[in-house]
């Protein structure tokens, strides 16, 4: 059975647990714009750890790595030693593979969802609600929140203004509700494979 540790975001405090650790692997599963350490953590990271590998992880950074996989962008400017790129390294949960067996297309477009990720920082998801308010009020629209949402003020906005609108936040079962929806909206993320692996059509804005 394996350990997990939890660190507290600090650099020399993570540093100082994986030394303890001393892993053959050390792999790197977050986006970029999330992890804020210095050059000087992979260096070190690299005195005690054999293999390094990082998924999606697009930074000058990648220099200090053996592999990198990235599933939805090729890395252009930054590469590991070994670089990996293709849709068949999407890490999606089975769930979704189960939905896709029963999901069906349908021509008539009743019902869509818009997905913008977990913070959606740039406030694109009240903009998509606004440029939808000439839609049919037969049309029922919904939007995914994550738990980082902050735009709730023009989301407000929005919602006065859409009759048909339904806001889900922190959804824990995202198979089941996106397998209602015959068409989606969505950020060019990890959920736009999730979309995809279910085999729903989809609109991204990135």
């Amino acid at each position: 059975m394996g350990q997990c540790h939890i660190t507290n975001n600090n650099q020399e405090t993570e540093l100082s647990t994986i030394k303890k650790i001393k892993p053959s692997i050390f792999i790197l599963d977050i986006l970029k714009k999330f992890f804020n350490y210095s050059n000087e953590y992979f260096t070190n990271i690299r005195k005690f750890v054999r293999v390094c590998v990082a998924i999606d992880f697009v930074s000058p950074a990648l220099k200090y790595f053996d592999m990198s996989f990235h599933s939805l962008f090729d890395p252009k400017k930054y590469h590991a030693k070994q670089t990996f790129y293709d849709l068949k390294y999407a890490i999606v949960n089975s769930e979704f593979k189960k939905i896709s067996k029963k999901y069906k297309l349908k021509k008539n477009i009743s019902k869509f969802l818009i997905l913008r990720g977990g913070s959606d920082t740039k406030c694109i998801g009240p903009k998509i609600l606004h440029s939808l308010q000439n839609f049919s009020s037969n049309v029922e629209i919904g939007i995914v929140l994550g738990p980082q949402f902050e735009c709730w003020d023009k989301l407000n906005k929005e919602n006065l203004e859409l009759q048909n609108l339904k806001v889900f936040h922190n959804v824990k079962n995202m198979p089941n509700l996106m397998k209602n929806y015959q068409l989606a909206i969505s950020a060019a993320g990890v959920t736009s494979t999730e979309l995809l692996t279910i085999g729903i059509p989809t609109l991204i804005i990135y």
